[in-house]
């Protein structure tokens, strides 16, 4: 009888350990289910984040040259581009990055084998507040000090009629060195931005290349475009090519002598640049490709990088 017992209590021991071992590992099994795809929504907003920091860079840029121009050419320009453009390079585009895949991580604890990505996640978003947090002070100061002079001078914003008044006050403050060293000031402030946020793009790039490896496949490349000073745009703007098939893609158009260089979806995830002109091999965050004025078919190669550009016309 006794040991029926035992039998029957073993039995009941067994089955019980098992239904936790099972609970366990379906939990562990769900845990892991979350886990991934938080991992895949941080992937989204990295990727989406990318475009964010790409048009950035290009919108900062942009205010640059115009800056620039201001100070080594205001004299040329008409009063009515002089009085737009004083006013807008001190304009401000604030970063929009997503922080919610990265939060939810914050609930989940981690694998011992993905500790070196979670490290490089913890690192990029880490570089993402400061970015947030450096932006008023790298920014807004030049550009209000600018405003205030601007207002000490009585000159109207832009969407007002521009009077002779203004234009004279405007024409005053290219002659005097205090607003030079203000423009400058604001170039320097720009400029100490757009370093940051390259650094922070190139942090993107990097860890979506860690994603690939890590995910074991390519980054699916669903658009190729053509962009730089080459298109007349000073690299704020992209034309795309067309499609021909998996791997080739087209395009005739005019170019202006100037750079340009290839690159996938709209941001500089993958891109592809080199020195060599009319044809040549592009690589991954290679340098500006040299091209001269004249109407071209251009033929380019995702797979291997090799490209063409065969004049049409001069």
């Amino acid at each position: 009888m006794k040991r029926y017992f035992l039998l029957e209590f073993l039995i009941i021991f067994i089955s019980v350990m098992l239904a936790f071992l099972t609970e366990d590992w379906r939990e562990n099994r769900q845990d892991r289910k979350e886990y991934e795809a938080v991992l895949k929504e941080i992937e989204s907003n990295i990727r989406r984040d990318s475009v964010e920091i790409s048009n950035d860079c290009n919108y900062l840029e942009n205010q640059l040259d115009e800056i620039i121009s201001l100070i080594d050419s205001a004299q040329y320009f008409s009063a009515g581009r002089l009085h737009k453009l004083v006013f807008e390079v001190g304009r401000i585009r604030w970063p929009d990055f997503e922080f919610t895949g990265f939060e939810q991580l914050k609930n989940h604890v981690s694998y011992p084998e993905d500790a070196d990505l979670i490290r490089q996640i913890n690192g990029h978003y880490s570089w993402l507040y400061f970015l947030i947090e450096r932006h008023e002070f790298m920014d807004i100061r030049p550009a209000v000090h600018i405003s205030d002079y601007l207002t000490k001078k009585e000159i109207a914003p832009p969407y007002f009629q521009m009077s002779e008044e203004d234009s004279s006050h405007l024409r005053e403050l290219f002659s005097e060195g205090e607003f030079l060293i203000l423009l400058k000031n604001l170039v320097a402030s720009k400029s100490e931005q757009l370093g940051y946020y390259r650094t922070g793009q190139q942090s993107g790039v990097a860890l979506l290349r860690r994603f690939r490896n890590v995910e074991g496949e390519d980054l699916q490349i669903t658009a190729i475009s053509l962009i730089g000073t080459g298109l007349g745009t000073s690299w704020n703007s992209e034309m795309y090519l067309e499609r021909v098939d998996d791997k080739q893609w087209e395009i005739r158009t005019h170019l202006n002598t100037g750079f340009v260089k290839f690159r996938s979806n709209s941001t500089w995830v993958i891109n592809w640049g080199s020195t060599e002109f009319p044809t040549g091999k592009g690589t991954q965050d290679g340098p500006d490709i040299p091209v001269v004025d004249g109407e071209y078919l251009i033929k380019f190669n995702q797979e291997s990088g090799e490209y063409s550009f065969e004049l049409i016309a001069p």
